[in-house]
C-alpha cells in the first residue's frame, strides 16, 4: 500500500536499499526500479547490484545539488532520467525497459513468448548492455572494478 507521494512501496524490503518496486511503467522518473510484477525477486547479491547501479548513476551523472536533494527522499529521482525498469523472469534471467518505451514491454522479451537464441541474460548482462554506449561503457567498467565485493 502506497501512503506517500511515490508509486513505490516503502514497506518492500528493496526500499531499504533505495530500490523502488513499482509497475512496469512508473509514474516517477526513478533512476532505476524493479518491476513488482516480476515472477521472481532479486537475490541479495542482485539487490546489491541494483543498489550499486543506482549509486553509480548518482555519483557519475547527477549534479551534487540534485544528489543532496535526493538523499532526503526514500528513492532516487532524476527529473531528466528515462527510468530503467528491471524485470526478473526466472533465476538469472533478466530483462529491462526504459520508461519511455511504448514497445517492447521488456528486452529481451519473455522466454515464454519468444525463442531467444542468446539464452537468458543475467542481471550483470543487462546492466552491461544498458551501459554499452561509448560515453558510459568505460565509466561503468571502472565502477564495477572499484566495487569487486558487489560485482564478482
Amino acid at each position: 500500500m502506497t501512503l506517500h507521494r511515490y508509486d513505490a512501496d516503502l514497506a518492500d524490503p528493496l526500499a531499504e536499499l533505495r530500490i523502488p518496486v513499482t509497475r512496469w511503467y512508473p509514474v516517477h522518473a526513478y533512476i532505476a526500479a524493479f518491476d513488482r510484477d516480476s515472477p521472481h525477486r532479486p537475490t541479495s547479491d542482485e539487490a546489491a547490484m541494483l543498489a550499486s547501479f543506482i549509486e553509480q548513476y548518482k555519483t557519475c551523472w547527477c549534479p551534487s545539488a540534485l544528489w543532496t536533494r535526493m538523499d532526503g527522499e526514500p528513492f532516487d529521482v532524476d527529473p531528466v532520467r528515462n527510468t530503467v525498469v528491471l524485470h526478473k523472469y526466472a533465476p538469472d534471467d533478466w530483462g529491462y525497459r526504459y520508461r519511455s518505451w511504448s514497445v517492447p514491454r521488456f528486452a529481451p522479451p519473455s522466454p515464454r513468448t519468444v525463442n531467444r537464441l542468446l539464452g537468458p541474460w543475467s542481471l550483470i548482462d543487462v546492466l552491461d548492455y544498458i551501459h554499452g554506449g561509448v560515453a558510459t561503457a568505460q565509466v561503468w567498467a571502472d565502477w564495477k572494478a572499484a566495487h569487486p565485493d558487489v560485482f564478482r
